[in-house]
């Protein structure tokens, strides 16, 4: 409550030109949207942004989600900004009668060549080389007063209507779980197997420096049958899983945010036939 006050009646006080969650950084300025998608529903407008303005508009909703709320800080100073922003297209759903952005997805495609996020975390070499364009999605966050179906609803029909443009063959990113605990992710990993939701088709891996120390040891002593479904799963995790994506990793800790990371993979040609009905053939 105190940490919500401060944010909100001392953090406007810092003069504009000083604050670092709203200076763009690495020619961000200069940025421009790759696939234009715009349509409205209702009070909603879902679009990949356009300028630099409403950037900065995504960019104080993800950090708010990411700084405030998962990493719990009680004050941060830090914008949410990285090195692939301006390398994406930035999915927003824009509630016009409140003035505000409700939710956020992050969308780079390897037809422009750019880096990818997950990479960072996972060698993701062996999955990139394969035939296909390929769809990263990432960052991606819904304000807390509008976590329902219809924000998620609209996200997706987004990402369909942008995977489409850009002629999409995999979606794929990080998917989270808020834990770090090796017990509870040994579990949902085990579940995710005795699910058949777990696939090693791509060969991908984690990166040393994010490598879970005694996973695998834990993992094998987790039997089939002990895995849990994890009640934690945030809701784009589980639609995503719906649709027909696999879990494609072993899972890593990223200390940042304090959660646990996977990384799946959605084949546009395995998206089962009622996601594939309601969002790619509208």
């Amino acid at each position: 409550m105190l940490s919500s006050l401060v944010r909100d009646n001392v953090a406007p006080l810092v003069p504009q030109f000083i604050r670092p969650w709203t200076i763009l950084r690495g020619g961000a300025n200069d940025f421009a949207r790759k696939v234009a998608v715009d349509f409205k529903v209702r009070d909603y407008r879902v679009k990949t942004i356009e300028s630099p303005a409403e950037l900065r508009q995504v960019l104080a909703l993800r950090r708010s989600v990411f700084h405030y709320e998962f990493a719990g800080k009680w004050l941060s100073l830090r914008s949410d900004q990285d090195e692939f922003d301006v390398h994406a297209d930035h999915l927003a759903i824009f509630d016009e009668k409140a003035g505000v952005i409700a939710g956020v997805y992050r969308l780079i495609s390897s037809s422009f060549a750019a880096p990818f996020y997950s990479a960072t975390e996972f060698d993701v070499s062996s999955f990139l080389a394969a035939p296909g364009s390929k769809l990263e999605l990432s960052r991606a966050c819904i304000d807390r007063n509008y976590r329902n179906g219809v924000v998620i609803t609209l996200l997706w029909r987004g990402i369909a209507e942008y995977a489409k443009r850009a002629e999409a063959d995999y979606l794929f990113g990080l998917s989270s779980i808020n834990t770090v605990d090796l017990r509870r992710i040994t579990e949902i990993h085990r579940y995710f197997s005795d699910s058949g939701i777990l696939s090693e088709t791509f060969g991908i891996v984690p990166r040393g420096k994010y490598l879970i120390d005694g996973f695998s040891e834990a993992f094998a002593r987790t039997e089939a049958g002990q895995g849990q479904i994890p009640e934690a799963m945030p809701a784009l995790f589980k639609t995503y899983i719906k649709a027909g994506a696999k879990v494609c990793s072993q899972p890593v800790i990223d200390r940042d945010f304090n959660c646990a990371d996977w990384l799946t993979v959605l084949n546009m040609s395995g998206m089962t036939a009622a996601y594939d009905k309601k969002y790619m053939r509208e």
